[in-house]
């Protein structure tokens, strides 16, 4: 079985997601969405605690969909505010439909002037009575 160490499959990643950039997205009126070091180390730590490795590899999986799903909406599905601390910080989501998963795509902004940035990635399945036959 080949062994790849774990460090060197997070670094591959990085660069790879580091690669995408900035992407317009039409839900914010073309306004970039930046995929900077704040997102990456969202989808690798929480609340300042390493994610299991399970759930680091789902989430870069995931990550295959997320320019696509930023280059894509054309609306965001839910905003709030966070106004804990000294800054507020704004969140947005971007759904996406991919056979019977819900992928859903975290953007935030810090501050009122700050740029938005993809901060996460996840997916919800669909129950099976809300599935296409």
């Amino acid at each position: 079985m080949l062994h790849i160490d774990w460090n060197e499959c997070i670094q591959k990643v990085k660069r790879e997601y580091i690669n995408i950039g900035s992407i317009p997205c039409p839900a914010f009126g073309g306004k970039l969405i930046h995929f900077d070091e704040r997102g990456f180390n969202h989808l690798v730590m929480k609340q300042g605690v390493r994610r299991t490795r399970s759930e680091q590899l789902r989430k870069f999986k995931l990550l295959a969909y997320a320019p696509y799903i930023v280059r894509e909406s054309d609306k965001f599905s839910t905003a709030y505010k966070n106004n804990r601390g000294k800054t507020c910080a704004y969140f947005w989501s971007l759904k996406s439909m991919r056979k019977d998963t819900i992928i859903i795509v975290i953007i935030r902004q810090i501050g009122d002037t700050g740029d938005k940035h993809f901060l996460s990635i996840m997916s919800k399945r669909l129950p099976k009575s809300a599935q296409t036959p």
